[in-house]
């Protein structure tokens, strides 16, 4: 048929369609795989990798980098101090058994049982609310606290070293000399087998000939009371008052002083009497030596014992001795540690930096003595917290006002360089957060690739293996510590920091001490395009776990269009349990047994769940948490899957 004229005929023009280009919508696939990122607090949730988590309460890295419910704890043994515990520690008897020994309440204990019971061991009292820092070394466990004598224990009961008096009434008098204008001046102290009292009181005489001249018969006579307890005396000897330098030991409360022995120019009379042990808080082993530091009456001085049968004995005279650093300066000494044979000693001022000290002994063959030489190794930062510095392989880690650090060799110089660096950059802010008390009362354990550290209430730690931060566990300790049982078992112990347990930490127990704790994973805020103005319209969200159980809390949040950032659906997900069976279930209205059981979840190497959204959101944020004592999984990943879409921009953009 022919169209008229201004009508549209059957034979008209017809588009061709194949000629028409149709765009697919562009898929939505936010996915989580792997989350060996750990905790990241510097940045806010917008800037973080998709790896890494806002939030990991009571949670730890596995495997590759995954999520799950962190090691529960609970009591070790029965309550063996009755207050705060001060310090426990492992003793190896010399035959071969193992001790547990713990300080708290002015007592030290032992169990033998894993602490079904506790023994009271005689001989030391240690004044309570000191924490006690306790080592072996010649089959001895040695005992200080800044307070009380170094003590030592051997199997049966502790020892204290007994304080002498330093010597008194000492004299000098001219012999053949006269009177003229060469004065010199001499002190004594007295030695026991552990140390050194302080000098004299100044004995002073003028002769007639300066000492280098004295021939014949001249000399100063001198003499002192004897002091009860004394093995020996060191007479020191100088041309001016209040500097006297070693002059020689003797047997006897008496010397002649005849000119023809010089004086050591590198010791000089000591400003305290050790022979109770010097009262510092804080020993190590370095070099088959006792090493210590954090004396309150000379909080710059580092000790040192003798080796061999002197191990304990702090006397120049017996391979021991000491060392002042920066004596009168800001810095003073707080801690220290073995590293590559060498005493490292940490020296922190009250605004957070402080030194760190490399220490080294060289024999003088010609005054018979250990001289000890003293390196800086940096002068920017240290540690006020000493049960903070411990070593992981072959760095040494350490708690700072600023921050963990590391002390290690510098990578890539053949010579033995130390350096420092801050390791603690992804959590910084969260430790400056804590409180001056809970930065010098860190503790820090080195276990299963894994740099614990714990404050009286919270732990958090450094996954080497995986180079990561994750934060926090709501529990704490005093000190961290293992011990070995007679059956080999290994025990991951802690002392409270409340009452006098210890409790230990594994893997197979639920909650702490019996109680459930919450656990929150919350991921990044993650845009649904690399345009962040743009939107898309979310349709499902998943979550997969490996072998879950309990009660698992699955929320996304996100921001929808025209709406503030906020929570959009949450689902709980409780797995299945397994409730039948042959031994302890009725079938029916009969029961095949009389003996009892429990429900077990079904295992699952990969157990998805999803929920259904359908919001139009730019940006979504994954939560999974957990509340029940039971609850527990490994996750897997998360996902967020859509569509992308066009919509117009929120008007709520707009800058008026």
């Amino acid at each position: 048929m022919k169209a008229k004229d201004g009508e549209k005929g059957d034979n008209m023009s017809l588009p061709n369609l194949g000629k028409i280009n149709y765009t697919k919508p562009r898929k939505l696939n936010i996915q989580i795989d792997n989350f060996r990122g750990g905790v990241n607090t510097l940045v806010s949730a917008p800037r973080l990798e998709i790896n890494e988590a806002v939030q990991a309460k009571n949670l730890m890295l596995v495997e590759d980098g995954l999520w799950t419910k962190r090691w529960g704890s609970d009591y070790f043994g029965t309550d063996a101090g009755g207050s705060i515990i001060d310090g426990f520690a492992e003793y190896r008897t010399t035959a071969g058994t193992r001790e547990l020994i713990i300080f708290a309440n002015g007592l030290a204990r032992k169990t033998t049982n894993n602490g079904v019971s506790w023994t009271t061991i005689s001989g030391y009292t240690p004044t309570a609310d000191n924490p006690v820092c306790a080592v072996q070394i010649g089959n001895y466990l040695y005992a200080c606290n800044g307070v009380d004598s170094l003590a030592r224990y051997k199997g049966t009961s502790f020892s204290t070293y007994t304080k002498i008096n330093a010597p008194a009434n000492l004299t000098a008098t001219r012999a053949t000399l006269s009177a003229g204008d060469h004065n010199y001046y001499y002190e004594v102290t007295a030695h026991n087998e552990v140390g050194e009292t302080i000098a004299s009181t100044e004995a002073t005489e003028d002769v007639n000939k300066d000492r280098d001249s004295w021939s014949g018969s001249d000399a100063i006579d001198l003499a002192w009371d004897a002091v009860t307890g004394a093995k020996y005396y060191t007479v020191f000897m100088g041309s001016s008052s209040g500097y006297c330098e070693k002059l020689i030991d003797v047997n006897t409360n008496s010397y002649s002083d005849n000119g023809s022995i010089a004086a050591n120019p590198y010791i000089e009379s000591p400003s305290d009497n050790t022979t109770s042990g010097p009262l510092f808080k804080r020993l190590f082993v370095s070099g088959n030596r006792l090493w210590g530091v954090d004396d309150p009456h000379n909080p710059w001085t580092v000790y040192f014992s003798g080796k061999g049968n002197r191990i304990g004995i702090f006397s120049f005279a017996y391979g021991g001795g000491w060392i002042e650093l920066e004596k009168g300066g800001k810095a003073v000494v707080k801690g220290g540690i073995d590293f590559q044979n060498n005493p490292v000693v940490f020296a922190p001022t009250p605004d957070g930096r402080g030194a760190i000290w490399q220490v080294s002994l060289e024999f003088n063959d010609t005054y018979n003595f250990w001289n000890p030489t003293a390196t800086k190794i940096t002068n920017q930062i240290s540690s006020v917290s000493p049960r903070s510095i411990i070593q992981a392989e072959n760095d040494v880690f350490f708690a700072t006002r600023k921050g963990v650090y590391i002390l290690g060799n510098e990578p890539n110089i053949t010579a033995p360089v130390l350096r420092t660096n801050e390791i603690s950059a992804k959590i910084r802010d969260y430790i400056a957060g804590f409180s001056e008390s809970d930065i010098e009362n860190v503790c820090a354990y080195y276990k299963d690739g894994r740099v614990f550290f714990s404050t009286p209430d919270r732990i958090f730690y450094y996954d080497r293996e995986r180079l990561a931060w994750v934060k926090e566990w709501t529990t704490g300790v005093s000190q961290f510590g293992e011990h070995t049982d007679s059956d080999g078992n290994i025990y991951f112990l802690g002392g409270m920091s409340t009452d006098g347990y210890l409790i230990k930490f594994s893997e197979n127990i639920n909650g702490d001490l019996g109680v459930a704790f919450e656990t929150i994973y919350l991921s990044p805020r993650l845009p649904v395009a690399k345009d962040w103005t743009k939107f898309a319209k979310v349709e499902n969200s998943y979550i997969r776990l490996r072998n879950p159980r309990g009660g698992i809390s699955f929320t996304l949040l996100g921001t929808e269009k025209g709406k503030s950032f906020s929570n959009l659906l949450s689902k709980t997900y409780t797995p299945g349990v397994s409730t039948t069976g042959w031994n302890w279930d009725k079938w029916n209205t009969f029961k095949w047994d009389t003996s009892s059981g429990s429900p077990s979840t079904f295992a699952s190497d990969s157990d998805i769940r999803k929920m259904r959204i359908y919001k139009r959101l730019r940006d979504v944020q994954f939560k999974v948490s957990t509340t029940s004592f039971m609850a527990n999984y490994i996750m897997l990943g998360l996902k967020a899957t859509g569509q992308m879409i066009e919509v117009s921009e929120p008007s709520d953009w707009k800058l008026s």
